[in-house]
């Protein structure tokens, strides 16, 4: 694995003192990071820009380990009960933004 990537695991895992059991999502992340914002070498575009020849988005990334809230979509929700769970952001998805 490229030392590169092994750092920004480090450094993400360690910064919210996440678990190392989630080493691969943290190596999911950095990857993703990585494709969509690493320039390359006597080049101004990101490998996204040059392999699908616009510009990425990255609006929809968020801080690796920051508390987040999942939204229950269970049916028997009272009215005065929670409709989000907490939990903690371990990378994005590879299919979808959300």
């Amino acid at each position: 694995m490229n030392k590169i990537i092994q750092q920004m695991v480090h450094a993400m895992l360690n910064d919210f003192g996440t678990p190392d059991t989630f080493w691969g999502e943290g190596v999911h992340t950095a990857l993703n990071i990585l494709t969509k914002a690493h320039v390359h070498v006597n080049s101004y575009k990101t490998p996204y820009e040059i392999w699908y020849g616009k510009p990425p988005s990255v609006n929809h990334f968020k801080i690796f380990g920051s508390k987040c809230f999942i939204k229950n979509n269970d049916e028997k929700i009272g009215k005065f009960e929670a409709i989000s769970d907490e939990g903690i952001l371990l990378g994005c998805s590879s299919r979808r933004k959300g």
